[in-house]
């Protein structure tokens, strides 16, 4: 299949991951080493899993590895980890979607952080087979008309940062989900299931626990995926379905619990790195954003080092943001000003953008300012005029001061030692 010719291409791909379905005590999969490989996570809202000690938390860690958060909701069925259906009408169906929503978005805002998508509990059913995921929000959604509307109709009370639109539903391609978000003007993001086989109908093969994932085959069937959008079966041969991508946004979706986890979001975060690269000459590192919080946080903590997409960050840039942006990636600012959130009514200007060749320069300097006290500040410039004084020049003494940022001394040659 040609390049031009992935619809579901247009924009860079994304991995998401479902997280923070701890509960108490009880812990279920690694999520702080996966957050490194991921671009946006989906926090479960304590009906299925969770609570609101997992939730904070998982939230602050997101925020500290600069991933997008979004809300994870299901059925009250703790027992059953949301995998089992409950009868109800539509519009309690709508209530209960709004309370879980609603509580994760309290954290959010608490932090200033966006509320980035919805993913309904959890992975998408085989419609032909009975299957234990086929009584999850997610699978009731794709089958139930009702409860899809109802779902739907409480995502839309809840809006992306300028107000204007509802936050987008990551769900099933070619399924009623989407049918229903195109009706109710609702943005949708089709998935792939990557740490997951599909049969010869298009549908995933799930169990009740996960089986371990082979590497070698999960590259090839992800790389598959991307490049024609269709998908090797498990049958042993050579057959592949089609995925009924559209031309809606694409994300890939990974599993906190499946066994070897994070060694499957490193190899899903590769190949799509290499996807992304080579369709729109983006890397993962492209951009960092560094977030100062509130004066009352120690000093320390400062600092927060988020990382995005060049193309595709849905952070809302604040007054506090400084954003350290490679020149490879500011001939797209402009191209991707929305996705910043920097449009006609948030000029360029309101923000502070700087442009660093090397992250380390950057992380240096905002080292420098959080361990350095004022007084050895004015140490250090005063050694710097003495250096020039003392023949050192101009250079000399920048080196030196640099040295004093990287070393927490300055020290010139053997015969010129200097301390800060």
């Amino acid at each position: 299949m040609a390049d031009t010719e992935l619809p579901w291409a247009s924009k860079p791909i994304e991995i998401h991951c479902d997280m923070g379905e701890a509960f108490g005590n009880w812990t279920m999969g690694d999520d702080e080493a996966i957050m490194p490989h991921i671009t946006c996570c989906s926090i479960a809202c304590g009906f299925h899993a969770g609570d609101p000690m997992v939730m904070y938390k998982t939230v602050i860690a997101a925020r500290r590895h600069g991933i997008r958060i979004g809300a994870h909701p299901s059925y009250l069925d703790l027992q059953g980890f949301g995998r089992r259906e409950i009868q109800m009408d539509g519009v309690e169906c709508e209530k209960m979607v709004i309370y879980q929503i609603g509580a994760l978005k309290a954290f959010l805002d608490i932090e200033g952080i966006p509320l980035s998508h919805i993913s309904a509990r959890s992975t998408p059913p085989p419609p032909r087979l009975l299957s234990l995921y086929l009584a999850t929000l997610y699978g009731v959604m794709c089958k139930d008309k009702t409860v899809c509307e109802a779902v739907c109709r409480a995502a839309k009370h809840f809006t992306s940062p300028d107000g204007t639109t509802p936050v987008p539903m990551i769900g099933a391609a070619g399924t009623l989900m989407e049918t229903t978000c195109a009706a109710m003007g609702i943005p949708f993001v089709q998935e792939i299931i990557a740490d997951l086989e599909y049969d010869e109908h298009g549908d995933c093969i799930i169990s009740r626990t996960h089986d371990a994932v082979d590497l070698d085959d999960l590259r090839m069937r992800v790389r598959q995926a991307l490049q024609t959008g269709r998908i090797a079966c498990k049958d042993g041969g050579k057959r592949r379905v089609d995925l009924k991508l559209g031309a809606a946004p694409l994300s890939l979706c990974i599993h906190s619990d499946t066994p070897g986890a994070v060694e499957v979001a490193v190899e899903v975060s590769r190949v799509v790195g290499e996807f992304n690269q080579q369709r729109f000459g983006v890397k993962e590192e492209q951009v960092y954003i560094v977030h100062c919080p509130r004066s009352s946080h120690r000093p320390q903590s400062s600092f927060t080092y988020m990382k995005h997409l060049a193309c595709n960050s849905d952070i809302s840039p604040k007054k506090n943001m400084l954003k350290f942006i490679p020149s490879s990636a500011l001939s797209r600012l402009r191209a991707t000003q929305r996705h910043y959130g920097i449009g006609a009514e948030r000029p360029l200007a309101r923000e502070i953008w700087l442009v660093w060749t090397e992250l380390s320069m950057a992380i240096a300097i905002l080292r420098y300012l959080m361990e350095y006290s004022v007084r050895h500040l004015r140490e250090t410039l005063k050694s710097q005029r003495d250096s020039e004084r003392r023949g050192l020049g101009i250079k000399g003494g920048i080196d030196m001061v640099w040295g004093a940022c990287l070393n927490h001394e300055a020290r010139g040659s053997k015969d010129r030692e200097i301390d800060i």
